[in-house]
C-alpha cells in the first residue's frame, strides 16, 4: 500500500476495492439504508464491530450483525501514544480531519490495518452474521456498516480509532503526557535555546517484544523538531481529564 494523497477521501479511495467487488443492486441498497440513516449504532466488542440497523418498511424492526473487526489496537495503545508525541505534525493532521500518508504508512508498517485486505474480506465473509433473511454474509445491513464506518474515519480520524477498541479521550491522554514527558526529557528547565533540538536517540519507547515497532523505519525523526518548537515552545501541558 503506497503513500496515498493526503485529504479526507483518503480512506474512501482505500476501502474502494472492497466496495467494487460487491453487487451494484446490493450496494446501492445498502447505500440508500445507509443515507437514509438506518444505521442505529455501531461498536467494537471483544473484537468485534456489532451493529443495528433500523428499517421501516410497513412496520419497524431491527436487524443486527456482528463480525471481526479490522484490527484491535488495545495491546499497541502505548506504543502508539509514544509515537504520536514524537511526531506531533502526524497527531495535528489528526485532529485536522486528515489521514496523513506518512501516518497510514507507519500503522501499515506496525502492522494496524485501516483497510482491509483479500484476507480480511475472506474472514469477513466466513464470520458475518446478521439477523435478516440474506444468505449472503455482505447483506445490505453488513454493507450499511462498512460505509458507515468509512464515512466516520473519514469525518473524524481521532474519533474513529474507537473502532478499533481504543477509548478515545484515554488515548489523546496518553498522546499528552507522552509529548510532556519528552519535553521535560529534551528541556528539563523549560527553555528552548539555540542549537536546541529534539533528538532522535531519546529515550521514550520502552523495550517491548514487538518486532515491527522496534525494526528499522525510512522516518526521519529529526524533521519534526521545528514542529515540535512550534506546537510547545511557551505553552503548559495540556490533558483532556485534567483533575
Amino acid at each position: 500500500m503506497k503513500a496515498r494523497q493526503d485529504g479526507q477521501a483518503t480512506i474512501e479511495r482505500l476501502w474502494k476495492p472492497l466496495f467494487a467487488a460487491i453487487d451494484k443492486s446490493r450496494l446501492r441498497r445498502a447505500k440508500t439504508g445507509f443515507k437514509q440513516g438506518e444505521i442505529v449504532q455501531l461498536r467494537f466488542s471483544s473484537g468485534e464491530w456489532l451493529g443495528s440497523v433500523a428499517l421501516a418498511s410497513g412496520y419497524r424492526r431491527i436487524e443486527q450483525f456482528h463480525l471481526p473487526a479490522l484490527g484491535d489496537w488495545r495491546p499497541y495503545a502505548s506504543h502508539m501514544a509514544k509515537w504520536l508525541a514524537r511526531r506531533p505534525d502526524w497527531y495535528a493532521e489528526l485532529l485536522s480531519g486528515v489521514w496523513g500518508g506518512e501516518w497510514l504508512d507507519w500503522l501499515e508498517h506496525a502492522g494496524l490495518p485501516v483497510v482491509p485486505n483479500e484476507q480480511t474480506v475472506h474472514l469477513w465473509r466466513q464470520k458475518a452474521h446478521c439477523t435478516c433473511e440474506d444468505g449472503d454474509p455482505f447483506c445490505r445491513h453488513v454493507l450499511a456498516g462498512f460505509l458507515f464506518i468509512v464515512e466516520e474515519m473519514q469525518a473524524s480520524p481521532i474519533d474513529s480509532f474507537r473502532f478499533f477498541g481504543l477509548h478515545v479521550q484515554d488515548f489523546q491522554d496518553s498522546v499528552h503526557q507522552a509529548m510532556h514527558k519528552l519535553w521535560q526529557e529534551q528541556f528539563p528547565d523549560g527553555k528552548i535555546r539555540d542549537g536546541d533540538s529534539v533528538h532522535s536517540s531519546a529515550e521514550i519507547l520502552d523495550n517491548v517484544p514487538w518486532e515491527n515497532l522496534k525494526s528499522d523505519t525510512p522516518l526521519d525523526f529529526l524533521k519534526t523538531s521545528r514542529r515540535f518548537r512550534l506546537l510547545f515552545e511557551n505553552a503548559e501541558p495540556v490533558y483532556l481529564n485534567k483533575k
